[in-house]
Order: C-alpha cells, then sequence, then structure tokens
C-alpha cells in the first residue's frame, strides 16, 4: 500500500489525472481498472472514478 500527500498543483483535479501524473509509468487503463475495482481509497474510504482530489 501506497500512501500519498496531494500537492496543492493537484487540488480540485480528477483523481485520474492526479494519478497519472504522479505514477507517469501506470497506463491509464490500469488506473481505471483498480478504481472500478474500487482497489483505491481516499481518506480512507473506497472511491470510484468521479472523486476530485483536495488539499486540505
Amino acid at each position: 500500500m501506497r500512501s500519498i500527500q496531494i500537492e496543492e498543483k493537484y487540488d480540485n483535479k480528477p483523481l485520474i489525472s492526479v494519478l497519472s501524473n504522479i505514477y507517469p509509468s501506470l497506463k491509464i487503463s490500469s488506473i481505471h481498472k483498480a478504481l472500478r475495482k474500487k482497489d483505491i481509497k481516499v481518506n480512507g474510504k473506497r472511491v470510484n472514478e468521479n472523486v476530485k482530489v483536495r488539499n486540505r
């Protein structure tokens, strides 16, 4: 499991674009698949593709 802190430049951006910028070696299809399977958590909650990240 990896934990990341969201930088201010990613505030209010879609989770998919943030993950693709942070992990450029990951394919977009792999990120979509992980989100569909709800393998990704934000603040301890499993999320879907429609999440926008916030820097707080």
